[in-house]
């Protein structure tokens, strides 16, 4: 089933369904979001009933590439920077690093540059430096990624770490 968010004056909708991989995608208004949602939905459920099992990307049931317009890529374009929130990054199917950036692929890309040992890596788009900063610090406590030398104790926030989530902000 698909989740409706207020974001801002922008509506973002994101499906997830056990043998696909995640999608998300925002809207000007609630209503475009919906019919989105419903259209991609769709696509899965038929999806689901004709073709064996293994994740697929949402968006691959909807159209194949060649089939698409130039309108249809650049609307479901990501933009460069600009995201918002917390990124996990992964190798052998385990979390080695938990972090926040208001431009999330920018820092990821950063990580790649140096050279750090990644095979994989999710994002959970924020609404705001506070929102990031929650998200992370319940993601630290709870997995404990070995290559995060920083990890708070228990979901209260100190000042010190509030300090640090800000400043990866500014």
């Amino acid at each position: 089933m698909a989740s409706i968010t207020a974001i801002g004056s922008r509506f973002r909708a994101q499906i997830r369904r056990a043998g696909f991989r995640s999608c998300a995608k925002t809207f000007d208004t609630r209503h475009q979001a919906v019919e989105w949602a419903d259209k991609v939905e769709s696509a899965i459920n038929s999806a689901s009933a004709t073709t064996p099992t293994g994740r697929r990307a949402i968006a691959e049931l909807l159209f194949a590439p060649e089939d698409m317009t130039e309108a249809q890529i650049v609307e479901d374009s990501v933009p460069v920077g600009g995201c918002v929130g917390v990124y996990a990054l992964i190798k052998a199917n385990r979390i080695i690093y938990i972090g926040m950036s208001r431009s999330i692929m920018t820092r990821i890309a950063k990580h790649w540059a140096n050279r750090l040992d990644f095979d994989a890596y999710r994002i959970f788009e924020c609404q705001n430096a506070e929102h990031a900063a929650a998200i992370e610090r319940r993601l630290l406590a709870k997995f404990r990624p070995r290559l995060n030398l920083s990890v708070p104790e228990n979901a209260a926030v100190s000042k010190t770490y509030q300090q640090e989530a800000n400043t990866a902000f500014s």
